[in-house]
């Protein structure tokens, strides 16, 4: 079981029946979870987000501002896209500092969201844009 995993540039995936003992966080890169547990929070600024099927993360989601001392971060001009999956369970508060498509399966949890507004869904596969 790792501590933690952070990436400045590339994406993190973590596939079924992996357990994080820390927080899983990116600056620029995509983060995808499937039946994954995390202790910590995910953390990212300009990285989409998939908190796939049965995975379940004790702590918070959040979504940094990029800030200008951030050098060479290029920024994405589509907002990123979040999916909180099938029977995904986000214990701790999601936190959106800037905007996000936030989508969220009917059967999954979360604790408070602020700063976006979450689209339910109810198919295996979160809609298209």
């Amino acid at each position: 079981m790792g501590r933690h995993i952070e990436s400045v540039s590339g994406g993190v995936f973590v596939d079924r029946g992996g357990r994080v003992g820390g927080n899983v966080g990116t600056v620029n890169g995509a983060i995808g979870l499937v039946g994954t547990e995390v202790a910590g929070d995910v953390k990212t600024v300009n990285g989409d987000v998939t908190i796939g099927a049965g995975s379940r993360v004790r702590g918070g989601l959040t979504i940094e501002k990029p800030s200008s001392n951030w050098f060479p971060v290029t920024i994405n001009r589509r907002s990123p896209r979040v999916i909180i999956g099938p029977d995904a369970v986000v214990e701790g508060p999601l936190e959106f500092k800037r905007e996000v498509t936030l989508y969220v399966h009917t059967s999954a949890r979360t604790g408070a969201i602020t700063g976006a507004t979450a689209i339910p869904y109810d198919t295996p596969r979160a809609p298209q844009e």
